[in-house]
């Protein structure tokens, strides 16, 4: 089997699972991947975590990212929340 295919690069995670690269290099995963790992149920908890509908349809939205800028960009988001969250439990009578 070609490592190409296409525009995209594979690679076997299982019998039949890939990881690709897609034509700008990141990586992409296939939807029998994302099921295997129960990605659905992984968004499912977040959407009831959310404030807000609008949180919720972002959560619902949510797809792996292999654009490692996508990710830090999301997990300075993520870190900043829990920083904000933890301020104010700290602010928080006892």
């Amino acid at each position: 089997m070609s490592p190409i295919r296409g525009r995209h690069s594979t690679h076997s995670v299982g019998s039949s699972q890939q990881v690709r690269h897609n034509e700008l290099g990141f990586l992409t995963v296939d939807d029998k991947l994302l099921a295997d790992l129960e990605f659905d149920a992984v968004r499912t908890a977040l959407q009831a975590e959310t404030a807000t509908p609008l949180g919720a349809l972002r959560g619902a939205a949510l797809r792996p990212s292999g654009d490692p800028q996508e990710v830090a960009r999301e997990q300075a988001i993520t870190l900043e929340s829990l920083r904000h969250l933890e301020s104010q439990i700290a602010q928080l009578p006892s």
